[in-house]
């Protein structure tokens, strides 16, 4: 088996697009969701298999959702969205690393229009956008940033850091 991915999902699009009401339709959303799926990799950065994957996702069918091939799509659906997230926490990071805190900023913003339950929910991209909003507001309210976050998420190992910021 050759990994042919790219060539695959264009020849899914291609039968998505001139076959509309063939009765593999289905079957071609679901293989062409798992393909991109296959490209997803933590050796490789780039993110966008998984927005095309929330793309995809965000366009299927009553018809499809209610197929077999719903519950694997919803584990490759949930598989890219954490994996975006991890990827927005990593280019953060970094950019923190070098000072960037606005660019930090503008990437957990993007990937919160994106994945809003994921980056909202996660106690380290909030203290990621709460470190850089308070480095790089002119005047931030310093104090309730921190306690928003205190409140959110109370047992975090980044409180004692923000605290320390006070």
């Amino acid at each position: 088996k050759r990994k042919r991915y790219n060539l695959a999902i264009k020849e899914y699009n291609e039968f998505l697009k001139n076959q509309v009401n063939h009765p593999k339709t289905d079957y071609a959303t679901f293989k062409l969701i798992k393909t991109h799926s296959l490209l997803i990799s933590a050796k490789d950065k780039n993110d966008d298999p998984a927005k095309e994957i929330l793309r995809l996702y965000g366009s299927l069918s009553a018809v499809y959702k209610s197929t077999e091939y719903m519950e694997e799509t919803e584990k490759i659906y949930k598989k890219a969205k954490r994996f975006i997230l991890k990827r927005a926490i990593y280019v953060a990071n970094f950019y923190i690393k070098k000072g960037e805190y606005e660019s930090a900023l503008g990437r957990l913003e993007n990937t919160e229009i994106l994945i809003p339950n994921l980056v909202n929910n996660s106690s380290e991209a909030q203290y990621l956008i709460v470190l850089s909003k308070i480095k790089t507001l002119n005047d931030p309210d310093k104090e309730t940033l921190i306690n928003y976050y205190k409140k959110k998420f109370p047992n975090s190992k980044f409180t004692e850091e923000l605290q320390e910021l006070l």
